[in-house]
């Protein structure tokens, strides 16, 4: 019954097959927020919350939100989903990447049905694609929806092509254009696409030269006429810091790309290393004559050598090659790919296809050989893969459940990461769980302290502990005018307004805004401080313009919700409300650093009390040593250099702590840790 079913109707019964598969190891995390209700995630920009937002989409505007890139498609059809499905409804968000993740694995059997002579091959290579761990990271961040959408659009072109070469028909190529054009406007990979086409047909067809212009020129034309959008079209120096890559940066990544390839390989045959962070773990390489990219090099260059004389003896298993090498040069260089992380994960979701066709065309020609002993053996090994592949992937996708699972899985991985250190205490510090954060956010994996001593001002500030959380904004040091979100003028502008400070915390919010006018929680909060001066009309404005951006989205409800409990207490009255001001010194320290002795024993008091804080610990110690009491400083210092190894700023105060303790010997090795 099966085999007869499967004769009649094997796309609908491998349909059927992959969604069973895909429920039982994507199940685990259907409901997890990890990455859909987290800050950066795209749900959470109110342009995306409702279609008549498109035309900002499709401008230069929405560039910032973007990478500075010009991949509008992915983010309409989010916009437009999200008219109808709130941000809250996370089991919709994880079937609707699940889903295009299932469409494409249906694609990729497409694809190899149309090569094969065996069913059994397309089916194997739809189940690696599906079942990869890969896909765990693709499919649990909506982030990567740009990625997931660029890949159909990507295979549904080359099926309609084929489609079009089997029986050629006008409409057919009419739709696989228009596909491509709508490619074009998702992802930077379907640039590709003409490469693989003119493989296709100069190399396995051997088709004319007259014939490879007429059907394979139109994708190159559009391709450069569409090209100035991606490459030359950016965001407004206003409101988006592009990245300036010094001189030499774009071979220097092209070296460092190609070294990947061992990790890229481990994370596309094995599984292993997924999801860990490859840009901390992949070496950088500035010399061609590194062996690393010599030795990749050649490695990658006879996968490409041999994949071209594969398809020219048309064997189709060397289009997998193509796809392998061919998906992989967007991301070859960041001049090209125009990001700072010129290595990640998702960079092999196309090469997947070229990995699945690999192994389906290694099993079809096998099936050829007519040796059953070996076909045997072959589909057991390959099914013990993918048996393998889905066990990863439910590993992967348990931990995601939460975010302190899927980041201490990140660590183990990769013990010294510093993004999973850094998220990690994120995540504890969300449950109020300080002591698992601290050792976390402060350890010395974490060269930058930037991002967890705002973290750290930030939960302090909702603890009511302003001066712990001045500390630690003192720490942070302030971001350079222009970049999107702001965070250090976000965080400021909370402490001063739970300080009594409304006018700094106005200031702090104007450069927010300027940075990020569709900032809603900076708006917000300018709202509150607006009702509280009395500016009743100018909230009421701001609250308007707000829900005509985003009207079902929760911040905007409540600012009206805010504003309209106002006017029913106090009426349309511009009188401001009585503010009890901060004082005076702690005010002179977080605007200007200016220490003065009264702040300095409140200080050391504060550090008794946050024994685990490295940063209020330093802070005191520096206030020790102008006390004149070094031993103390020192102790607080020397447990703060435990956890923050890598400050030179720390280092060069426990220099001065021991120059003026007179230990010169010591002071000396400090002051050479902190060079």
């Amino acid at each position: 019954m099966i085999r007869e079913l499967f004769t009649r109707h094997p796309r609908a019964l491998v349909a059927v097959l992959l969604a069973a598969g895909l429920l039982t190891t994507f199940g685990w995390g259907l409901y997890a927020p990890t990455f859909m209700a987290h800050d950066s995630s795209m749900l959470q920009l109110p342009l995306l919350s409702w279609w008549k937002n498109l035309p900002l989409i499709f401008s230069r505007d929405f560039l910032v939100f973007s990478e500075g890139q010009f991949r509008p498609l992915s983010y309409a059809l989010l916009s437009v989903v999200r008219t109808f499905i709130g941000t809250e409804n996370l089991l919709f968000w994880h079937v609707w990447l699940l889903a295009f993740h299932w469409l494409n694995a249906i694609l990729v059997f497409v694809l190899v049905q149309h090569f094969s002579k065996h069913t059994g091959s397309a089916v194997l290579a739809a189940a690696v694609f599906g079942l990869h761990p890969l896909a765990s990271v693709m499919v649990s961040q909506i982030n990567y929806f740009h990625y997931l959408l660029g890949l159909t659009f990507y295979l549904s072109v080359l099926c309609c092509y084929l489609s079009f070469v089997r029986t050629p028909r006008r409409w057919r190529y009419g739709a696989t254009v228009i596909l491509f054009i709508l490619g074009l406007f998702t992802s930077k990979i379907v640039f590709t696409l003409p490469l693989i086409l003119f493989a296709y047909e100069m190399w396995y067809r051997r088709s004319g030269l007259r014939v490879v212009l007429v059907r394979v020129l139109p994708f190159v034309v559009l391709s450069l006429l569409l090209s100035p959008l991606w490459w030359l079209y950016k965001p407004h120096p206003l409101y988006y810091n592009a990245i300036e890559f010094p001189a030499g940066t774009g071979w220097s990544s092209f070296f460092s790309v190609v070294g990947a390839t061992g990790w890229y390989a481990r994370g596309l045959l094995f599984g292993w290393g997924i999801p860990v962070v490859l840009h901390e773990v992949v070496e950088r390489i500035y010399a061609y004559t590194h062996w690393k990219f010599l030795f990749w090099g050649i490695v990658d260059l006879g996968i490409l050598i041999a994949a071209g004389w594969a398809v020219w003896r048309k064997r189709w298993v060397g289009m997998g090659g193509v796809f392998l090498i061919g998906g992989m040069l967007p991301f070859a260089s960041t001049l090209w790919n125009g990001v700072e992380h010129y290595v990640s994960w998702p960079y092999l979701y196309v090469p997947l296809v070229g990995w699945a066709f690999l192994l389906g065309g290694g099993i079809d020609e096998l099936w050829s050989s007519g040796r059953r002993s070996l076909r045997a053996g072959m589909w057991t090994v390959l099914g013990l893969v993918v048996l393998g592949y889905g066990t990863q992937q439910i590993r992967i996708n348990m931990a995601s459940r939460s975010a302190t699972g899927y980041w201490n899985y990140v660590l183990r991985l990769h013990p010294g990461s510093e993004v999973a250190s850094l998220e990690l205490g994120r995540a504890y510090l969300q449950q109020g769980d300080t002591p698992e954060a601290l050792p976390l956010l402060f350890s010395p994996a974490v060269k930058q302290i930037h991002a967890s001593c705002l973290a750290m001002s930030r939960y302090y500030c909702a603890q009511g502990d302003l001066l712990a959380a001045a500390i630690h904004l003192g720490m942070a040091g302030e971001e350079e005018a222009g970049l999107r979100f702001q965070r250090y003028e976000r965080t400021a502008a909370e402490l001063f307004y739970a300080a009594g400070s409304p006018d700094h915390a106005e200031d702090a919010l104007g450069k927010v805004l300027m940075a990020n006018p569709y900032n809603m929680a900076a708006t917000e909060q300018l709202v509150r401080i607006w009702l509280l001066k009395g500016y009743v009309n100018a909230a009421s404005r701001a609250t308007a313009k707000t829900l005509e951006i985003a009207p079902s989205h929760a911040i905007a409800r409540r600012m009206r919700a805010v504003v309209e409990a106002h006017r029913k207490t106090f009426g349309t009255s511009d009188a401001p409300q009585l503010v009890r001001p901060p004082d005076p010194g702690w005010l002179r320290y977080v605007l200007q650093g200016i220490r003065d002795l009264r702040l300095q024993e409140v200080v050391i008091q504060s550090s008794e009390r946050h024994r685990n804080d490295p940063v209020i610990q330093m802070e005191a110690g520096v206030f020790l040593v102008r006390a004149g009491q070094h031993d103390r400083a020192l102790s607080k210092l020397d447990f703060a250099v435990q956890s923050l190894s890598s400050s030179p700023y720390l280092w060069a105060m426990k220099c001065w702590a021991l120059t003026e303790a007179g230990d010169y010997e010591e002071a000396e090795k400090a002051g050479r840790r902190a060079l």
